[in-house]
């Protein structure tokens, strides 16, 4: 179990997270901690797409119009029983910290990006921390990683994709690796139109059916990503419960799903 990535959170999320299968919510990028989320590295790229663009008459207000990618984040860690992450995201320690597979994690980013790569895919990869002069080099690096080109006809595209893993170093604290939905904010749909140009029609619509919505002193959207039973491999129980307390707790919700959890461990915090 080496190849692990690490989800802090509350003892009382755990029966909405385990469930027939791992259900975790990605939060909308305005959402998050970070105020300069997405927009981080925004003018680099905007300036770098003006100059992969066989337009000429393409400005930077252009591509601002068109800088509407909503990336949905699920944060996960890369370190194990993180005193940092259980006092940011557990309250001092009163929480549990999920084990998950990394390599189930790539594996289901993949294929869910490969059912609508034109308007959404899936990235799950480390996040890179840049200070404000090094913004550029943070950009190349991911230009030269090939991971955001999957529409190679539209090099912008895939710039304005990496932004969501491109974040200030004041936050290089948590070590954070992402799995992040990112998708369009609207779609082109080719309607029927009898009386249009071919008899179709192409329209804008939005696509947030599966977007949900919770209360966080506002309303803050988000999306259930689903993962397979056997990506959970361990919780850890944090340092201010008494193990012996809440292990029959989590105990119970494994049982209630049969074998599909018979295999993940219970632990307390090195740090009890």
């Amino acid at each position: 179990m080496d190849n692990l990535v690490y989800h802090y959170t509350f003892v009382d999320a755990l029966s909405g997270i385990i469930q027939n299968d791992i259900c975790l919510w990605a939060t909308r990028y305005d959402n998050l901690n970070d105020p300069h989320e997405q927009i981080w590295s925004k003018d680099v790229v905007l300036d770098r797409c003006i100059k992969v663009s066989n337009d000429n008459e393409l400005t930077k207000d252009h591509f601002k119009n068109w800088f509407a990618k909503y990336s949905y984040i699920l944060s996960l860690c890369d370190i194990p029983d993180y005193r940092n992450m259980w006092r940011l995201y557990c309250n001092d320690g009163r929480g549990v910290c999920l084990a998950l597979d990394a390599d189930i994690l790539a594996d289901e980013s993949l294929k869910n990006s490969q059912q609508d790569p034109k308007h959404s895919f899936d990235v799950f990869e480390p996040v890179v921390y840049s200070s404000k002069n090094d913004i550029s080099k943070a950009v190349e690096y991911w230009i030269e990683r090939k991971i955001f080109n999957r529409s190679p006809e539209e090099p912008a595209d895939e710039l304005m994709n990496l932004c969501a893993f491109i974040k200030d170093s004041d936050f290089d604290i948590e070590n954070e690796i992402r799995y992040a939905r990112i998708r369009e904010n609207s779609c082109v749909k080719a309607c029927y139109n009898p009386q249009a140009e071919d008899n179709v029609e192409f329209k804008f619509y939005k696509d947030d059916t599966d977007v949900k919505y919770r209360w966080r002193n506002k309303i803050v959207p988000y999306l259930e990503l689903h993962f397979p039973p056997n990506a959970l491999k361990k919780i850890n129980i944090g340092y201010q419960y008494c193990f012996e307390e809440v292990k029959p707790f989590i105990d119970n919700i494994l049982k209630q799903y049969g074998d599909l959890y018979k295999d993940v461990k219970i632990e307390p915090s090195s740090l009890y």
